[in-house]
């Protein structure tokens, strides 16, 4: 398991130098990259929303502003709260993750890190796989180099390794074999060089010939945890991803498709968030109507009714998005009060 953490966060951050604005090899500003980072970007994430324009076209867009009026008052008011309310476990393991790198008996107030991490979704939303997330090192830097790249880091990968397992089970359970079976035998391969790694001392190589400018960033060590830890850490997670779960379930409802059954609602979501992951779209604009549309023709329902779907859960996208606006720019006047934390 090390191994695998340490593949993806060095990944990581050589993927994700650009964002925060340096080279981490000479702390050189890189605006060259930046903008060809940026070039690259908007041709693939500008699909998804050619997409989402392209079945707007298809429907009858004052149906959907009609059902919109129509919605559920209360029960929409419902899905608002607990949208930001499973936000607060996120903030719970990286308050777990910051504990266990925090000699120096920092002080980070619940308040903070929940303006922290919707900082983290508001960049997040702007950027290719949400690594802009990485600009929430800047508010852990008195940790120190490796133990902030830990805590951003290790919030990612335990959210990447469900996003992947859901997933993947889902492919099996809709149906979609042929990549399930596709899927399989690549983490098939992937195991199989990570025994052969491990049986033949191929982890001390890699160590060697890990750059070191990687090595000023990134610890190995740091992600051990023992099974209390795991245990913590796991349940947080799924304690997360049942309220979303439940969120997304509550806007399926709200937009009308009411027959098809919750456990293949689940298995349709994992598989929209696995896609959004990818740098293909912005907010899911395309994608996640594509995918929707791909596995609920069957109940009877049309593009009419999963662009209506898909115009609520853009709205509240957006909201995150402002809520994260709003908390970027207060967190950086919370800062200023307390610089033993913060400077």
């Amino acid at each position: 398991m090390s191994v695998f953490h340490f593949c993806i966060t060095s990944l990581s951050i050589l993927s994700s130098r650009i964002y925060v604005g340096y080279d981490f090899r000479t702390d050189i500003p890189v605006k060259k990259d930046w903008k060809q980072l940026k070039r690259f970007s908007f041709i693939f994430r500008i699909i998804g929303v050619i997409l989402f324009i392209y079945f707007l076209k298809t429907v009858d867009f004052k149906n959907i502003l009609s059902a919109l009026k129509n919605i559920d008052k209360k029960l929409f008011g419902l899905t608002i709260f607990i949208s930001f309310s499973s936000i607060i476990f996120r903030v719970l393991r990286m308050r777990f993750f910051i504990s266990r790198v925090n000699p120096k008996n920092l002080v980070y107030y619940m308040h903070e890190l929940y303006l922290i991490y919707f900082t983290g979704l508001f960049f997040g939303s702007v950027t290719p796989s949400k690594v802009g997330e990485l600009v929430k090192v800047r508010y852990i830097k008195k940790l120190g180099t490796k133990e902030s790249m830990y805590v951003i880091l290790a919030d990612r990968i335990w959210d990447a390794f469900y996003i992947f397992g859901f997933a993947y089970l889902g492919l099996f359970f809709l149906g979609v074999k042929k990549l399930f079976y596709s899927m399989s035998v690549v983490g098939l391969i992937f195991l199989i060089i990570a025994f052969v790694l491990f049986k033949t001392r191929g982890i001390e190589f890699i160590k060697k010939k890990t750059p070191e400018f990687i090595k000023r960033f990134i610890s190995p060590e740091l992600f051990k945890h023992d099974l209390k830890s795991l245990i913590f850490i796991n349940l947080m997670t799924i304690l997360c991803f049942g309220i979303y779960f439940l969120w997304y379930l509550l806007l399926i409802r709200i937009a009308g498709i009411s027959d098809v059954p919750a456990i293949k609602i689940f298995w349709i979501q994992s598989i929209i968030v696995f896609v959004n992951v990818m740098p293909i779209s912005i907010m899911g604009m395309g994608t996640r109507e594509a995918i929707a549309f791909h596995f609920l023709k069957v109940y009877g329902y049309n593009m009419e009714d999963i662009m209506f779907f898909g115009v609520i859960v853009l709205f509240f996208y957006v909201l995150n998005i402002v809520f994260g606006f709003i908390s970027w720019n207060l967190i950086e006047h919370l800062i200023k009060r307390r610089p033993e934390t913060y400077e």
